[in-house]
Order: C-alpha cells, then sequence, then structure tokens
C-alpha cells in the first residue's frame, strides 16, 4: 500500500528480498504424439541460498493430476490439448512459478 504525498509515495509492503527471480523460462520439447515424452528446462534463476524445483505439467491451462516429473508421457487424454509446465522455484526465502512454452495441439 503506497502512502505519501503528491512528491513521494513510500510503500509499506515488505518486499522479498532473496526469493528466486526468473532470469529465462523454462522451455519444453519433444514429440507431439500420445506415447511420446515431452520434456522441461529448468529455466534459469538468480536466488540466495539452496533452491528446489517442482514440475507440474498442465494439459489446456489445467493441472494433468499426478504429472509432476519430468519428462511427461503424453496420454490419449492431450490429444488436441496445448501442453506447458510450470516449474516452481523455492528457497528460504519464497517462492515463484513460471509457465513454459507450450506444445501442440497433440497428436493421436
Amino acid at each position: 500500500m503506497g502512502i505519501g504525498n503528491a512528491n513521494y509515495v513510500y510503500w509499506t509492503e515488505a518486499a522479498n528480498v532473496g526469493a528466486p527471480f526468473t532470469l529465462t523460462p523454462p522451455v519444453i520439447s519433444g514429440t507431439l504424439s500420445v506415447g511420446d515424452d515431452l520434456t522441461s528446462t529448468l529455466g534459469t534463476y538468480s536466488a540466495a541460498g539452496t533452491t528446489t524445483y517442482a514440475y507440474q505439467w498442465m494439459r489446456n491451462s489445467v493441472a494433468i493430476a499426478s504429472a509432476t516429473a519430468n519428462p511427461y508421457t503424453l496420454a490419449t487424454a492431450d490429444i488436441g490439448a496445448m501442453i506447458t509446465c510450470i516449474i516452481t522455484a523455492t528457497n528460504p526465502n519464497g517462492a515463484i512459478n513460471v509457465t513454459s512454452n507450450s506444445l501442440g495441439p497433440i497428436i493421436a
């Protein structure tokens, strides 16, 4: 929340100092046929301390149940869909979710 007068504004929220910051987003690649694997890079981040990463594969912007590993094997339910991967980078100071490029539509 900003407070101040016409010449100055002071922000009262605390910055999330040291939390991961995206330098380059993740990129997914692979063949777009059912049964084939898609893989994702992590992307690159600027972060203090130890950073851990988690994957969540998405079908048409909806999380795919149990699709939290890399690579992701395309399933029949993916036919016609666009696929992305969200990487969550977490350290003791916070977390950031970053979405990859999209691939698709997936074919049989």
